[in-house]
């Protein structure tokens, strides 16, 4: 997680200088739901909103080829307020400030159950730490939350729009889909003058488990490679063709999973009510009680018991190894007690069309190979690596992206074109060559 942001705001009111505890009120949700608007503002139209600020919308475009690549100068999805991430964000906000000397808190932005809730919370989200944004404005006489949050976010957006920027995207990222807001108020030492300042703490997320993105992590690496299907399972042998397009998520078909968990009924209709294309569609569930609790163990046990289903109805291939899909959602369930864990898996895939914007996806899983066996299991994943694509005939960078905490990381390129991808580890610098025909998967194997 980066460091925090101080983005420092001096307010001067000629013959007034009053230093006073902000009224509890600025704390209010509504402060919270004013960040998240603006947020969400910025990510229905990133250009339009950059113009807003002084920005060229087509010099941007030529500095950063990614805006256009990922699908970001068309419009980015919508975040959604999660509780978990905002007890995350007021105990991240908590814990930053008061470990600041300069910084006194004037009230609590949370209370002590929030606290003791949110640390026993366990759920390991794709992107669980990555989504950070914060920031102190403060000030002398009065401002208007509004404004402070503005600042803030403001600052953070100009960072990603800077072309040397090797930083992590989070405005501007397609990955994040859940938010989380803290807002308080406080007071703020600086040499002599004690000012007034509001504190503010935003994460983001991705809706997607790291369990969930294991799983489909190992399942396309089946769909590229079958003969791998004995490193996941013993004995078995593949009843595959192989070499098939990976499956990548789909907000529509992901939103249906985590539904389908709870009611099997009408999966088509959900995708369809979700927004999904078409009705072609594909469903499998699983169910396994581990005695363990490790979740990397987890992801493998439930992937077996998938993996063994499919098997057993070969050579029916409708649900994860069916050569027409290319979209894919998963929904994982896990109850935790003392003795077992049981976890229910469904997952949904579907087909929605060939590229229609002249790119095609890189679907990439990054891994230290710690067990020799030259595939991807749970737990060797290379978490928050820089991975970054460039044109092979000019060199031109084209565009830097950040492994998640199941290793995954995806690119969009222009089609029928060939590209270097490359990621650094520990000094070292490894290159693969590809050529873009199709749709494809890509294994990263990363060196200790």
């Amino acid at each position: 997680m980066e460091k925090k942001t101080f983005a420092w705001l001096l307010v001067f009111w000629t013959g007034i200088f009053a230093v006073q505890a902000m009224p509890s009120a600025y704390a209010a949700e509504s402060n919270k739901a004013d960040a998240i608007s603006l947020i969400n503002e910025i990510r229905q139209d990133p250009l339009g909103y950059a113009e807003g600020l002084g920005y060229d919308r087509n010099s941007l475009l030529g500095q950063l080829p990614w805006l256009w690549m990922s699908g970001a100068s068309n419009g980015l999805g919508a975040v959604a307020v999660s509780e978990l991430l905002t007890q995350r964000a007021e105990l991240k906000n908590t814990d930053d400030i008061t470990g600041n000397s300069i910084v006194t808190i004037a009230g609590n932005c949370t209370d002590a159950n929030t606290q003791a809730d949110a640390a026993t919370m366990n759920t390991a989200y794709a992107y669980a730490d990555e989504g950070d944004i914060s920031g102190v404005v403060s000030f002398t006489n009065f401002m208007k939350p509004a404004v402070a949050i503005k600042i803030v976010i403001n600052y953070q957006l100009k960072k990603e729009l800077n072309p040397d920027y090797n930083g992590k995207r989070i405005l501007l990222s397609p990955a994040y889909k859940q938010i989380g807001v803290s807002f308080c108020s406080g007071r703020i030492q600086q040499e002599s003058d004690t000012m007034n300042a509001y504190l503010i703490y935003i994460t983001l997320s991705s809706a997607l488990l790291k369990s969930e993105v294991q799983v489909v992590n190992m399942i396309n690496q089946l769909r590229d490679n079958p003969d791998q299907a004995y490193n996941y399972l013993p004995g078995a042998l593949s009843f595959l063709p192989g070499g098939y397009s990976p499956l990548f998520f789909h907000d529509a078909l992901d939103r249906t999973a985590k539904i389908v968990l709870y009611d099997e009924v009408d999966v088509m209709a959900h995708a369809l009510d979700f927004g999904f294309p078409t009705s072609a569609l594909g469903y499998t569930a699983a169910l396994e009680t581990f005695t363990t609790a490790d979740n990397d163990a987890m992801a493998m046990g439930i992937f077996s018991s998938l993996l063994i289903r499919e098997a057993a109805a070969y050579p029916a291939r409708d649900t994860l190894f069916s050569p027409q899909w290319n979209e894919v959602g998963a929904g994982l369930n896990k109850i935790d007690n003392t003795s077992s864990n049981s976890v229910k898996l469904a997952v949904v895939t579907g087909q929605s069309g060939a590229s229609t914007d002249g790119l095609f996806r890189i679907y990439g899983v990054a891994y230290v190979d710690e067990d020799l066996n030259g595939v991807y299991t749970p737990g060797e994943e290379a978490v928050e690596k820089l991975v970054t694509a460039y044109e092979s005939s000019t060199g031109m960078k084209l565009q830097t992206v950040i492994t998640n905490q199941a290793g995954q990381f995806s690119f969009r390129l222009p089609c029928n074109d060939e590209y270097t991808i490359e990621t650094i580890n520990n000094g070292i610098r490894t290159g693969h060559l590809i050529v873009l025909d199709k749709d494809l998967y890509l294994p990263l194997s990363i060196q200790q």
